[in-house]
Protein backbone atom coordinates (compact mmCIF):
# COMPACT_ATOMS: atom_id res chain seq x y z
CA UNK A 1 0.00 0.00 0.00
CA UNK A 2 2.83 2.43 0.49
CA UNK A 3 4.44 1.25 -2.33
CA UNK A 4 0.97 2.41 -4.38
CA UNK A 5 0.95 5.75 -2.51
CA UNK A 6 4.57 6.27 -3.22
CA UNK A 7 4.42 5.41 -7.09
CA UNK A 8 1.54 7.66 -7.25
CA UNK A 9 3.57 10.83 -5.74
CA UNK A 10 5.73 9.91 -8.10
CA UNK A 11 3.35 10.22 -10.83
CA UNK A 12 1.99 13.26 -10.14
CA UNK A 13 5.51 14.83 -9.30
CA UNK A 14 6.71 14.03 -12.80
CA UNK A 15 3.26 15.63 -14.40
CA UNK A 16 3.83 18.42 -12.07
CA UNK A 17 7.45 18.95 -14.11
CA UNK A 18 6.52 18.26 -17.29
CA UNK A 19 3.32 20.76 -16.92
CA UNK A 20 5.72 23.12 -16.15
CA UNK A 21 7.73 22.60 -18.44
CA UNK A 22 5.15 22.91 -21.07
CA UNK A 23 3.94 26.23 -19.54
CA UNK A 24 7.80 27.41 -20.24
CA UNK A 25 8.10 26.49 -23.72
CA UNK A 26 4.14 27.98 -24.65
CA UNK A 27 5.37 31.37 -22.42
CA UNK A 28 9.37 31.00 -24.67
CA UNK A 29 7.40 30.51 -27.75
CA UNK A 30 4.73 33.63 -27.16
CA UNK A 31 7.76 35.72 -26.01
CA UNK A 32 9.67 34.80 -29.40
CA UNK A 33 6.15 35.43 -31.45
CA UNK A 34 5.61 38.44 -29.67
CA UNK A 35 9.75 39.37 -30.40
CA UNK A 36 9.31 38.20 -33.59
CA UNK A 37 6.02 41.03 -34.61
CA UNK A 38 8.21 43.48 -32.76
CA UNK A 39 11.36 42.62 -35.00
CA UNK A 40 9.06 42.58 -37.97
CA UNK A 41 7.51 46.50 -37.27
CA UNK A 42 10.91 48.06 -36.49
CA UNK A 43 12.27 46.40 -40.03
CA UNK A 44 9.43 48.02 -41.49
CA UNK A 45 9.92 51.52 -40.06
CA UNK A 46 13.21 51.19 -40.48
CA UNK A 47 12.71 50.30 -44.29
CA UNK A 48 9.90 53.33 -44.27
CA UNK A 49 12.87 55.81 -43.10
CA UNK A 50 15.90 54.77 -45.00
CA UNK A 51 16.99 57.20 -48.00
CA UNK A 52 19.15 57.45 -50.46
CA UNK A 53 20.56 60.55 -52.43
CA UNK A 54 20.76 59.93 -56.44
CA UNK A 55 21.90 62.81 -58.79
CA UNK A 56 19.42 63.71 -61.17
CA UNK A 57 18.96 66.78 -64.24
CA UNK A 58 19.31 69.58 -61.21
CA UNK A 59 21.28 67.78 -58.89
CA UNK A 60 21.04 65.52 -56.05
CA UNK A 61 18.07 64.78 -54.74
CA UNK A 62 17.06 62.51 -51.38
CA UNK A 63 14.56 59.73 -52.19
CA UNK A 64 13.09 57.01 -50.06
CA UNK A 65 15.41 53.55 -50.60
CA UNK A 66 12.47 51.63 -51.27
CA UNK A 67 9.49 53.89 -52.30
CA UNK A 68 6.11 52.50 -52.22
CA UNK A 69 3.72 55.14 -53.85
CA UNK A 70 4.99 56.57 -56.97
CA UNK A 71 3.76 59.12 -59.03
CA UNK A 72 5.06 59.63 -62.88
CA UNK A 73 4.25 62.33 -65.31
CA UNK A 74 4.18 61.32 -68.93
CA UNK A 75 6.17 58.18 -67.45
CA UNK A 76 3.41 55.94 -66.58
CA UNK A 77 4.20 53.61 -69.13
CA UNK A 78 7.41 52.77 -67.64
CA UNK A 79 6.24 52.36 -64.10
CA UNK A 80 3.78 49.68 -65.37
CA UNK A 81 6.50 47.64 -67.44
CA UNK A 82 8.01 47.61 -64.54
CA UNK A 83 5.11 46.25 -62.19
CA UNK A 84 4.83 49.71 -60.43
CA UNK A 85 1.65 51.23 -60.36
CA UNK A 86 0.73 54.76 -60.05
CA UNK A 87 -0.93 55.94 -57.33
CA UNK A 88 -2.17 59.27 -59.98
CA UNK A 89 -2.63 59.17 -64.02
CA UNK A 90 -1.85 62.64 -65.53
CA UNK A 91 -4.61 64.05 -67.64
CA UNK A 92 -4.11 67.36 -69.40
CA UNK A 93 -7.97 69.04 -70.85
CA UNK A 94 -6.98 69.41 -74.53
CA UNK A 95 -4.94 65.58 -74.83
CA UNK A 96 -7.37 63.72 -72.22
CA UNK A 97 -5.43 60.81 -70.48
CA UNK A 98 -3.55 57.18 -71.88
CA UNK A 99 -6.78 54.98 -71.88
CA UNK A 100 -4.46 52.48 -73.20
CA UNK A 101 -3.10 51.91 -70.17
CA UNK A 102 -6.48 50.95 -67.95
CA UNK A 103 -5.21 52.58 -65.44
CA UNK A 104 -7.26 52.80 -62.05
CA UNK A 105 -6.10 55.91 -59.97
CA UNK A 106 -7.21 59.31 -59.36
CA UNK A 107 -6.64 61.82 -62.80
CA UNK A 108 -4.14 64.81 -62.00
CA UNK A 109 -4.59 67.48 -64.17
CA UNK A 110 -1.42 68.70 -65.00
CA UNK A 111 -2.32 71.74 -66.26
CA UNK A 112 -4.61 72.50 -62.89
CA UNK A 113 -3.69 72.58 -58.85
CA UNK A 114 -1.95 70.28 -57.13
CA UNK A 115 -4.44 69.04 -54.98
CA UNK A 116 -5.22 65.48 -56.48
CA UNK A 117 -0.98 64.85 -56.17
CA UNK A 118 -1.63 65.63 -52.27
CA UNK A 119 -4.37 63.88 -51.57
CA UNK A 120 -2.46 60.68 -53.34
CA UNK A 121 0.14 60.69 -50.94
CA UNK A 122 3.30 59.87 -53.30
CA UNK A 123 6.74 59.11 -51.53
CA UNK A 124 8.45 59.84 -55.11
CA UNK A 125 7.55 61.31 -57.91
CA UNK A 126 9.07 60.59 -61.59
CA UNK A 127 8.91 63.70 -64.21
CA UNK A 128 11.11 64.21 -67.33
CA UNK A 129 11.49 67.10 -69.62
CA UNK A 130 8.16 68.83 -69.88
CA UNK A 131 9.42 69.87 -66.16
CA UNK A 132 10.96 73.05 -65.58
CA UNK A 133 13.03 74.04 -62.65
CA UNK A 134 9.93 76.15 -61.47
CA UNK A 135 7.60 73.00 -61.76
CA UNK A 136 10.36 70.69 -59.87
CA UNK A 137 10.09 72.84 -57.34
CA UNK A 138 6.18 72.65 -56.68
CA UNK A 139 6.39 68.87 -57.24
CA UNK A 140 9.46 68.81 -55.20
CA UNK A 141 7.28 70.19 -52.15
CA UNK A 142 5.01 67.26 -52.19
CA UNK A 143 7.43 64.79 -52.36
CA UNK A 144 11.03 64.28 -53.57
CA UNK A 145 11.07 64.50 -57.39
CA UNK A 146 13.50 62.86 -59.64
CA UNK A 147 13.56 64.59 -63.10
CA UNK A 148 15.34 62.52 -65.27
CA UNK A 149 18.18 63.87 -67.12
CA UNK A 150 18.10 65.31 -70.37
CA UNK A 151 20.80 63.62 -71.95
CA UNK A 152 18.61 59.95 -71.72
CA UNK A 153 15.00 61.40 -72.77
CA UNK A 154 15.36 60.12 -76.29
CA UNK A 155 15.75 57.02 -75.30
CA UNK A 156 13.26 54.61 -74.20
CA UNK A 157 15.72 51.84 -72.67
CA UNK A 158 17.94 54.54 -70.87
CA UNK A 159 14.58 55.93 -69.25
CA UNK A 160 13.36 52.50 -68.24
CA UNK A 161 16.86 51.73 -66.74
CA UNK A 162 17.31 54.75 -65.42
CA UNK A 163 13.60 54.84 -63.53
CA UNK A 164 14.90 50.45 -62.59
CA UNK A 165 17.79 51.78 -60.79
CA UNK A 166 16.17 54.89 -58.82
CA UNK A 167 13.24 52.70 -57.94
CA UNK A 168 15.71 49.77 -56.39
CA UNK A 169 14.27 47.26 -58.72
CA UNK A 170 17.11 47.46 -61.89
CA UNK A 171 16.69 43.46 -62.66
CA UNK A 172 13.34 44.10 -63.67
CA UNK A 173 14.73 46.45 -66.58
CA UNK A 174 16.36 43.66 -68.03
CA UNK A 175 13.48 41.35 -68.97
CA UNK A 176 11.40 44.23 -69.89
CA UNK A 177 14.30 45.51 -72.63
CA UNK A 178 14.79 42.27 -73.57
CA UNK A 179 10.80 42.37 -74.55
CA UNK A 180 11.47 45.43 -75.96
CA UNK A 181 13.86 44.83 -78.71
CA UNK A 182 11.95 41.51 -79.74
CA UNK A 183 8.93 43.44 -80.27
CA UNK A 184 10.95 46.48 -82.28
CA UNK A 185 12.63 43.34 -84.65
CA UNK A 186 9.38 41.83 -85.09
CA UNK A 187 7.76 45.16 -86.72
CA UNK A 188 11.14 46.10 -88.21
CA UNK A 189 10.77 43.05 -90.02
CA UNK A 190 6.99 43.63 -91.07
CA UNK A 191 7.92 47.74 -91.86
CA UNK A 192 10.46 46.31 -94.01
CA UNK A 193 8.42 44.35 -96.06
CA UNK A 194 5.77 46.56 -96.58
CA UNK A 195 7.70 50.34 -96.91
CA UNK A 196 10.81 48.60 -98.15
CA UNK A 197 12.94 51.71 -99.47
CA UNK A 198 10.47 53.99 -99.63
CA UNK A 199 11.13 57.36 -97.21
CA UNK A 200 8.55 58.45 -95.02
CA UNK A 201 7.60 61.81 -92.08
CA UNK A 202 5.88 61.54 -89.75
CA UNK A 203 3.52 64.84 -89.11
CA UNK A 204 0.94 65.27 -86.46
CA UNK A 205 -2.42 67.29 -86.99
CA UNK A 206 -3.01 70.02 -84.41
CA UNK A 207 -6.58 70.49 -84.32
CA UNK A 208 -6.67 73.02 -81.25
CA UNK A 209 -4.05 75.58 -82.65
CA UNK A 210 -4.73 74.69 -86.73
CA UNK A 211 -1.39 73.72 -87.16
CA UNK A 212 0.37 71.06 -88.67
CA UNK A 213 3.72 69.51 -87.14
CA UNK A 214 6.58 67.73 -89.15
CA UNK A 215 8.89 65.74 -86.80
CA UNK A 216 12.66 65.52 -87.00
CA UNK A 217 14.76 61.99 -86.54
CA UNK A 218 16.09 63.49 -83.06
CA UNK A 219 13.07 63.91 -81.67
CA UNK A 220 11.73 61.96 -78.51
CA UNK A 221 8.71 61.63 -79.38
CA UNK A 222 8.68 59.31 -82.62
CA UNK A 223 12.67 58.54 -82.64
CA UNK A 224 12.08 54.87 -82.45
CA UNK A 225 10.03 55.22 -85.83
CA UNK A 226 13.33 56.81 -87.19
CA UNK A 227 16.33 55.25 -85.38
CA UNK A 228 15.12 51.72 -83.98
CA UNK A 229 12.56 50.90 -86.76
CA UNK A 230 14.87 51.75 -89.70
Amino acid sequence: MAKSHQKFFVIIAVLFVLAIGLVGCGSKEGSTSQTSQQDIEQSSNKESAETRVVKDEFGEVEIPANPKRVAGIYLEDYLLALGVTPVVQWYHPEWGTQDYLNLNAPKFDITGNIEVLLEASPDLIFVDGGVDSAKYEMYSKVAPTYRLPEAILDSPSEILETIAEVLGIPEKSVSVLNQYEQKIAEAKSILEKEVGGETVAVVRIDIGNKALRLFGIKNRYISQIYEELG
